[in-house]
């Protein structure tokens, strides 16, 4: 059954008491990032069948994000080169999931220098690749034009990973 944790709907201590936050930028609910998500996968509406017999797990941490603008993208670009130019994949030791926790690491750096709260978050998924499932690790985030777009650490650049019709079993924004 799918399972969704709002992690924001708990006692929490307010993010202005953390660090200051004096932001205009656009947010977006996390009510509305679930939405996204949600949609991009084919769970809305909710389809009684579809909704029980997955065993996908959503994660959402905070009430409200701030989408990833063009601008926002290019940091985020320049921040994985310059992380991943030397490091390469090695099968078991550092592959797809330590390539997306390093960078999420270094996307919540960005979000505590830059007091915004990108919507960029990670997901594991199941890739039909000629007839085959094969699982992955990787990243997405939500566009200002409240997308979901598919992020890829390995390549420091965006990729389409629907045209593998991936199915869902982690997602953690």
């Amino acid at each position: 059954m799918l399972k969704i944790v709002r992690l924001w709907k708990n006692r929490r201590k307010p993010l202005t008491e953390v660090c200051e936050v004096e932001s205009s930028e656009p947010r977006i609910s996390a009510e509305l990032v679930e939405k996204i998500i949600l949609n991009h996968f084919g769970y809305r509406p909710f389809w009684f069948w579809k909704y029980l017999l997955t065993d996908a797990r959503i994660y959402i941490g905070d009430p409200w994000y701030n989408p990833v603008t063009e601008e926002d993208l290019e940091t985020i670009c320049n921040t994985c080169r310059e992380v991943f130019q030397n490091i390469k994949y090695i099968p078991t030791i550092f592959d797809c999931d330590d390539f997306t926790r390093v960078l999420i690491g270094q996307v919540s750096l960005l979000r505590y220098r830059h007091r915004k709260n990108y919507a960029f978050g990670y997901v594991w998924v199941l890739l039909n690749i000629d007839g085959e499932e094969y699982g992955h690790a990787t990243c997405f985030y939500i566009n200002d034009r409240l997308e979901f777009r598919w992020y890829e650490p390995q390549l420091c650049k965006t990729f389409n990973f629907d045209k593998y019709s991936p199915k869902l079993i982690l997602c953690v924004i």
